[in-house]
């Protein structure tokens, strides 16, 4: 969401001392890239939950801004996929199930 988070951040990265540089200087890079690009608008965020706040069935969670999206879909994704790889093990701690086909490693 783009706030004034960035442009503090990026202060307080600004006199990077020279022993930082390995440890910090690609998240100042990312930061410095980030900033000013963010896609939520604070505005529409707001005014987004104040009408939620009015609705009688709220989500248990819900994503905000397109950047948000699609972190989590690809997690869910991975997640899925992960899941059915490991689903005949998982089934297999059932009482009278078969022995699992282990995944290949």
């Amino acid at each position: 969401m783009r706030t004034g988070w960035g442009h503090e951040a990026r202060t307080t990265l600004e006199q990077l001392p020279q022993d930082y540089q390995v440890s910090m200087g690609d998240f100042k890079a990312l930061i410095d890239a980030y900033v000013g690009h963010e896609v939520g608008d604070p505005e529409r965020v707001a005014k987004l939950l104040v009408a939620l706040a009015s609705r009688a069935t709220l989500p248990a969670r819900l994503l905000l801004g397109s950047d948000a999206w699609q972190v989590v879909e690809a997690e869910e994704q991975a997640r899925r996929e992960a899941m059915q790889r490991w689903k005949p093990v998982s089934l297999a701690a059932d009482f009278d199930a078969a022995a699992p086909e282990w995944p290949a490693d």
